[in-house]
């Protein structure tokens, strides 16, 4: 009798599916199932699928995802013992781009601002990101929200990341621009003279800017007989169309600072400027003391 059981192969007794399918639309996925006992004497299997417009599988356990949804892939063992395993597949619309506004972000020393972006498709089941960035001592970045805060003046970049499993991801460069986007370096009488009795000016700038073109500065002249004596103070708003890292001298039109003629200094003080791109940066009250600068007459 023992004789007789030599090379006798059992039926298939179990069937393990270890892989866990969670797959974006339009990918795959193999499935390898265990059989047991390791000599059963027939591993062939049938593949189902419950839902074929959530997902089909193949004739050799190929599971394609069609669709976002869930549903169940069925291993069967082909030898009539009827035995099956079910696992459950979930399939999700994969973000396929990280779209951002603009070729690039400009923000201050001390601002926060969020990235603006869009995620494609629309309909992306999982949109959640990691946010990184290249500098932290330029441009720090929460790491959930994406909130970009400038730390210093300088270049970094933020880099985004979809959590979801596609493995997409996309960067952004982010400039961040001094709390002094633009200073005056020196006035010219209009004569270009020391002839002032037209009470004329125009002011020479620079800009500190890394990445954003001024368009205006708006500034406060004030004329002063010595030291002390303010004989005139008057608001301007002075179109000079200053690049990234460049100088400029106003010449569109020019500044009149009444009683000029008969002071010693003119002091000006910058309130803000407005970019071409349309924002407009103000000067923080200590920034706006800090950079006061004074001319004296006599000098020009």
């Amino acid at each position: 009798a023992a004789l007789g059981n030599i090379g006798f192969k059992p039926p298939t007794a179990d069937i393990t599916i270890n892989e866990t399918i969670y797959i974006g639309t339009g990918k795959t996925v193999q499935i390898k199932p265990v059989i047991l006992p390791e000599n059963a004497s027939n591993k062939k299997v049938k593949w189902e699928i419950k839902d074929s417009t959530v997902a089909t599988v193949s004739a050799n356990g190929t599971v394609k995802g069609v669709s976002s949804g869930s549903t169940f892939v069925y291993c069967k063992a082909a030898d009539g013992s009827n035995v099956v395993a079910a696992k459950k597949v979930t399939v999700y619309v994969p973000v396929r781009r990280i779209a951002f506004s603009g070729k690039s972000m400009d923000l201050f020393v001390g601002q926060s601002v969020y990235p603006s972006f869009n995620l494609e498709p629309a309909d992306a089941t999982d949109k959640r990101i990691e946010w990184s960035s290249s500098n932290p001592s330029i441009a720090k970045v929460n790491a959930t929200t994406g909130n970009v805060t400038g730390v210093s003046a300088g270049k970094a970049i933020v880099t985004a990341t979809c959590l979801d499993g596609s493995g997409t991801k996309a960067t952004h460069t982010v400039y961040v621009e001094p709390k002094t986007p633009v200073t005056i370096d020196y006035l010219w009488w209009e004569t270009d003279r020391l002839n002032i009795m037209t009470e004329r000016i125009k002011v020479d700038a620079v800009s500190n800017c890394l990445n954003k073109e001024v368009k205006t500065i708006k500034f406060v002249a004030t004329a002063y007989a010595n030291n002390n004596l303010k004989l005139s103070s008057t608001e301007h708003t002075q179109l000079i169309r200053l690049r990234p890292g460049k100088r400029a001298t106003s010449s569109y039109d020019s500044i009149t600072v009444p009683k000029l003629k008969s002071c010693r200094y003119v002091e000006l003080e910058i309130v803000n400027v407005t970019f071409k791109d349309g924002t407009i940066y103000i000067y923080p009250d200590d920034i706006r003391k800090a950079t006061k600068c004074k001319f004296e007459i006599n000098s020009y």
